[in-house]
């Protein structure tokens, strides 16, 4: 379950640098589309419209704006609003999904979804909040949908903290990079090289290296531990493991993180998976990524790639019965 405290702490969000405006403003027309697609039609900005005037006739009339029924009205008000972009925040979770967690369980999209709420409410919270004050000001989804992506991301990178990755690496780069990587993919008929990805992008080889290691690192670990609920001077569970070759402590780890489901199904795999299954699993949950196991094997990163995704289908299959 998501702490809303642990999120709402740090209510002062992070203001979005040029180049990371362009990205969402560029995705802003496809979202519309998406939302359109789904749901039959996007949100109406003239019923919003209609909502907000409504809301600044009530404060702007001396007579009403402290009765309580106006108030109840206002939070009628207030709650139809945030109905109004509820698709847009199951779009934008829906993206964010796909994008990190694409091999992740269901319930995922579900605190996604929750995250993003807590953005949106937010969002409007403080915007009637400026009505109040007299500070008139359109509301836009744009205005929206920073909230809701930010509120989401910090979840994220909230449930990822032990594995110490920045939020700007999060949000920006490893999206920038898998897109470069897809297209020179599709023009060179094969898997471009660290060189060639860092020179279509611009970045230092170095650059390129530690966002492929922040991938590797999400990719199997944030799957097995999304719903691992950590509290303050509780050990991580890969720091709980006694011996790397007891594949018997994998039950244990997850009873004792609260993962009892996670567990079963590990439990539930175990005699199906190879030699090599296990292995790839015992590392990945003693904090391995892809690329050291690879190394560690002497094979190359698409080998353990392959392995972890047999791996991660298992447990999938384990889970959904």
């Amino acid at each position: 379950m998501i702490n809303e405290k642990s999120i709402l702490k740090e209510p002062k969000l992070n203001k979005p640098d040029k180049e990371e405006r362009v990205v969402e403003e560029k995705n802003l027309s496809n979202l519309n589309r998406y939302v359109r697609d789904v749901y039959g039609e996007s949100p109406k900005e003239k019923d919003i419209a209609l909502l907000i005037k409504r809301i600044e006739e009530i404060l702007d009339d001396p007579n009403q704006k402290d009765e309580v029924e106006s108030k109840e009205e206002i939070k009628k008000i207030r709650d139809e609003i945030i109905l109004q972009e509820l698709p847009f925040v199951i779009a934008i979770a829906k993206n964010v999904r796909q994008e990190f967690f694409s091999n992740g369980p269901k319930n995922i999209l579900e605190d996604l979804i929750q995250y993003g709420n807590i953005g949106l409410i937010e969002c409007v919270d403080l915007f009637i909040k400026k009505l109040y004050n007299g500070k008139k000001t359109k509301f836009s989804f744009t205005y929206a949908r920073y909230y809701i992506k930010n509120y989401i991301m910090k979840g994220v990178n909230y449930v990822l903290r032990d594995i110490k990755i920045p939020l700007k690496t999060i949000t920006l780069k490893i999206p920038q990079y898998r897109k470069t990587e897809r297209q020179l993919a599709r023009e060179l008929g094969r898997e471009p090289s660290i060189e060639e990805i860092s020179q279509r992008l611009g970045w230092r080889e170095e650059e390129v290296k530690n966002v492929i290691k922040g991938i590797e690192t999400i990719s199997l670990r944030n799957y097995v531990s999304f719903n691992q609920e950590i509290k303050p001077g509780e050990r991580r569970y890969d720091e709980t493991i006694a011996d790397k070759n007891s594949l018997g402590m994998v039950k244990q780890i997850f009873e004792k993180e609260k993962g009892k489901k996670m567990a079963e199904a590990i439990e539930k795999i175990l005699p199906s998976l190879t030699d090599r299954e296990k292995d790839f699993l015992e590392m990945t949950l003693n904090n391995y990524s892809p690329g050291e196991i690879s190394k560690k094997w002497g094979k190359t990163r698409t080998d353990a790639h392959g392995i972890g995704k047999a791996v991660i289908k298992k447990l999938k299959r384990a889970l959904d019965q």
